[in-house]
């Protein structure tokens, strides 16, 4: 068995907040998931760092959004991001949608047989 470090990225667009201020992504929207999939066979998938960036266009608030990603819900299908509006986690009702774009360092194990 050896080990890899694969590289997931996507852009997530008009991403809109559940009640908990969170937006959930699968692995499967990153832009080259098809060439990653065969190296996903098993995985420390806990362990993955995901670098989430604000791509909002503009200068409203949308583009002031901060996002965080919570390494407690991140697993084999994917990660959870959370929007943060200043130090309050944004909220449905605040009707602001994000674009961001990120990158994931997934650590795998594959077997050589």
């Amino acid at each position: 068995m050896y080990h890899r470090t694969i590289i997931l990225y996507g852009r997530t667009e008009e991403a809109a907040p559940d009640d908990s201020g969170s937006v959930v992504v699968s692995w499967k929207e990153a832009v080259n998931f098809s060439d990653m999939a065969p190296h996903m066979l098993a995985g420390e998938y806990e362990s993955a760092v995901v670098v989430p960036v604000n791509s909002t266009y503009g200068n409203d608030k949308g583009a002031c959004v901060r996002i965080t990603v919570d390494h407690a819900k991140t697993n084999f299908k994917g990660f959870t991001a959370t929007l943060w509006l200043g130090d309050r986690r944004l909220a449905a009702e605040d009707g602001l949608t994000v674009a961001f774009d990120w990158v994931a360092f997934v650590p795998c194990a594959e077997s050589l047989a």
